[in-house]
């Protein structure tokens, strides 16, 4: 691994180190200590992340401490997944964090954090969020029917804070769509949206992939009315349909979502963290065509059946077939994007993710698959008192 100016800090499980080491060489930091959520196998990960990287047992220790520019939470066990929002644990995660913060550390985390409404209801939470400007910087938001929303409309408060460690590699804000930004204007407005997230073991948990669909159909679309969802857990070749908690963190297996807008909007998301390897695609349909973006560039085809416009990475296909980089490459890359872009002085920041509209709508996605029934984010927010 390169010595380079930027000094980092990761948190990670033994079978990440593969990951962690690429997307480290192409952001171009160097890893200085390194520790687990598994005991016991601090050192073994150190060992295997590089030399001279110091082993940590403590990731509460190491985040009060540390001199790094970044941290990246990777696997972060349970540090911040109290999930109830009440606890003295979610305090003392919040402080340890907002305190790392404001020495100027930036925290990245694979894993949503929070992980659930009722953790962004607390007011320990919201005392440690961080208010950000939502017109700063570029990143891709747009309101009800595909128009760009208005300051107003984007709140402020809870609603817009940066959560606890900053939720890394959104597709919403993906070198992709980030390239595609001046197309979504030409299709608006948008009336269909489709989002599919998947991963392979060691590149997330399913919850993170919701996390991530949710966060890209809601700042397309907005607020859905009702979800309707399906959590599937495969065991030994047949699927089984077991009840998720309340919590997007240590979920796994696969869920799918038919999300319906009060407008007559439609939107649908797929995940899964057993999908063999890391892909993710946007599709939105509006009234100038459709536009399908990837984790390697984008298509537009017009109303009219044309393709107006494309960009894809040839490296991709290459990938696909075994002749280019492994499995865990096209998750390595969104990684490395996103800690370039953060550790990047003259990169402007992107809009923070809404976790209560987001966490919300997951929340109604895990209900509607332990009762069977389409339900309200807004009645998530009500239970949680955050409505």
């Amino acid at each position: 691994m390169a010595e380079s100016g930027h000094k980092a800090v990761v948190w990670c499980d033994p079978d990440q180190v593969d990951l962690i080491r690429a997307a480290a060489d192409r952001a171009a930091i160097t890893i200085v200590g390194a520790g687990s959520a598994q005991v016991g196998r601090a050192g073994e990960v150190a060992a295997a992340l590089g030399t001279n990287i110091e082993h940590l047992n403590d990731l509460r220790a190491a985040l009060a401490t540390t001199q790094a520019e970044l941290v990246l939470l990777a696997a972060p066990g349970d540090f911040g997944a109290a999930g109830t929002g009440a606890g003295e644990r979610d305090a003392e995660d919040a402080a340890v964090l907002a305190a790392a913060r404001a020495r100027g550390v930036r925290i990245l985390s694979l894993e949503p954090m929070p992980a659930s409404v009722l953790q962004v209801a607390a007011p320990t939470l919201v005392a440690a969020g961080e208010i950000e400007d939502p017109d700063s910087g570029p990143g891709i938001v747009l309101g009800p029917n595909g128009a760009p929303p208005s300051p107003a409309a984007q709140g402020g408060g809870a609603a817009t804070w940066g959560g606890w460690a900053e939720f890394c590699a959104p597709v919403r804000i993906s070198r992709a769509m980030r390239d595609a930004a001046d197309l979504l204007e030409q299709i608006a407005p948008v009336h269909t949206a489709a989002v599919e997230c998947w991963c392979g073991r060691g590149q997330g948990s399913l919850g993170s992939r919701v996390f991530d669909a949710m966060d890209a159909i809601v700042s397309v679309l907005g607020d859905p009315e009702q979800v309707d969802a399906v959590y599937v857990w495969p065991v030994r070749g047949r699927a089984v349909r077991p009840e998720p908690g309340e919590s997007l963190r240590g979920l796994s297996g696969d869920l799918t979502a038919n999300l319906r807008f009060a407008d007559g909007r439609g939107g649908t998301i797929v995940a899964s963290n057993r999908a063999g390897r890391w892909n993710r695609s946007v599709t939105l349909v509006g009234e100038g065509g459709r536009l399908r973006v990837y984790d390697d560039g984008f298509v537009w085809i017009g109303s009219d059946g044309r393709t107006v416009d494309s960009s894809r990475d040839p490296s991709r296909k290459r990938s696909a077939t075994g002749t280019g980089d492994d499995a865990g490459a096209h998750a390595a890359a969104a990684i490395a994007d996103h800690i370039a872009r953060v550790l990047d002085p003259h990169s402007g920041p992107a809009r923070p993710t809404d976790y209560r509209r987001v966490l919300a709508a997951a929340g109604a996605a895990l209900l509607s698959a332990r009762t069977g029934e389409g339900e309200s984010p807004g009645t998530i927010l009500k239970m949680a008192g955050g409505g």
